[in-house]
């Protein structure tokens, strides 16, 4: 179930100030453009032919092949199989998705309020196999694409139905006017409360997944919510539990039989011993902050950044796993913009913003940030994969392959560029 609080503004502010008056107000917003819920269920997914990026987000590598998220639009199927030369082989439009796992030749994928099962077996014809219906919590309606930054978002009332795009429109609203001068008579709509009813291949994705699976289950973490799914033969999900965190939820990785969470507030540890249940085991805070982890053995690397919508600091942390129910800080650098992060071996990859992909040695924990192997700098790094020899990183300007297979040379191999830049 989703709530969508447009106007607790509003109801904050008339709770300090006392309220003059109430007038109706008409404006130009950006409109929802609504489908029926069942008319949306039944549409098909077509595979098409290939798309350029436009606006990567998450990626995620299977049997060689790399699928790159164009954030709430879709999928882009990449053969890899030569990183050199790799080729876009086609599209799978999905609207209002952001996370993706893969397992066993069946791919999971968000889609508004449900999970969309795929089969991948043949790269080239993804069939949907399944479809799990109202276990996402969609909340974030202005991450839908179409809304004219320009406007303010009208009020969202049609709560039985499946927003599919935005116009610009003329809106009647009902709005507050203070009479506190200290507070401006901005465009706040009232009402606007809605609420929405081991033998296996597992491919790998970054440290922005929202989306993991260990061994034969599946954990998504949307809007706060960490959800267990048994997967079966096959692809089919099995609900476990779901659990409330809390706390403002970021990223999800997996390691060791244990899920470590990535939040604003700090990383928490779960512990998977029972896998449809996960135990809550520990945690360790830091300043408010956007937060990815990765884990390798008894150390986790957290970066810290603030990136847009984030605030805090911008720096790595090294934690001690020695006991997971009380991790603690061994040492923090400071970096530009610190963000996805990715390790192989001894080998720590770092996007640092602005200033690009920056690659260490960690075998020291109090040594990192002087023990740095590689820069390279004219690019804004996003998030990498590290995977058999060859790094795949998300930048601005597309995805870029690096074979370190001999570390003490790092080359970039391959882009896969953007096109709208």
């Amino acid at each position: 179930m989703n709530r969508i609080i447009i106007s607790s503004l509003a109801i904050f502010l008339i709770t300090l100030s006392g309220c003059r008056d109430k007038v109706l107000i008409t404006r130009q917003a950006n409109s929802p453009i609504f489908q029926e819920l069942t008319d949306w269920r039944a549409s098909s997914f077509d595979f098409e032919s290939s798309r350029d990026l436009n606006k990567p987000g998450k990626i995620y590598i299977y049997q060689d092949y790399l699928f790159v998220m164009e954030p709430m639009e879709g999928i882009h199927f990449i053969d890899n199989r030569n990183p050199a030369d790799p080729s876009n082989m086609g599209f799978l439009p999905i609207y209002a998705c952001a996370d993706i796992s893969i397992k066993d030749d069946f791919m999971y994928v968000d889609s508004y309020f449900d999970i969309l099962v795929f089969d991948v077996s043949d790269k080239t014809n993804p069939t949907l196999a399944h479809r799990v219906k109202d276990v996402i919590e969609f909340d974030n309606y202005t991450a839908l694409p179409g809304i004219n930054e320009g406007y303010p978002i009208a009020a969202i009332t049609e709560i039985d139905k499946v927003i599919v795009g935005w116009e610009v429109k003329e809106v009647t609203s009902q709005e507050f006017f203070f009479d506190d001068p200290f507070i401006s008579n901005t465009f706040m709509m009232a009402d606007a409360s809605v609420e929405t009813t081991g033998g296996s291949s597992t491919g790998t994705g970054g440290s922005q997944a929202q989306f993991t699976i260990s061994n034969d289950y599946l954990y998504t973490l949307k809007s706060d919510v960490l959800a267990a799914y048994q997967i079966s033969m096959d692809g089919s999900l099995i609900a476990g539990a779901s659990i409330t965190i809390n706390r403002d939820t970021e990223t999800l990785f997996p390691y060791n039989n244990h899920l470590f969470m990535g939040t604003t507030t700090g990383m928490v540890i779960y512990s998977l011993t029972d896998p449809s249940t996960p135990e809550y085991i520990g945690h360790i805070d830091h300043v408010q902050s956007c937060d990815p982890v990765v884990v390798d053995g008894n150390r986790a690397y957290v970066t810290l950044s603030t990136s847009v919508n984030c605030w805090g600091t911008n720096q790595l942390d090294v934690i001690n796993l020695d006991n997971y129910a009380s991790p603690s800080i061994i040492q923090s650098y400071w970096f530009t913009n610190p963000q996805g992060l990715g390790l192989d071996g001894s080998t720590l990859f770092l996007c640092d913003g602005d200033d690009g992909l920056k690659v260490f040695d960690r075998s020291d924990d109090n040594a990192i940030q002087g023990n740095q192997i590689a820069a390279f700098p004219s690019i804004h790094a996003y998030d990498v994969i590290p995977y058999n020899g060859v790094l795949l990183m998300t930048g601005d300007d597309g995805i870029y392959q690096y074979d370190y297979s001999d570390i003490t040379s790092i080359n970039q191999i391959s882009l896969i560029p953007i096109t709208n830049i």
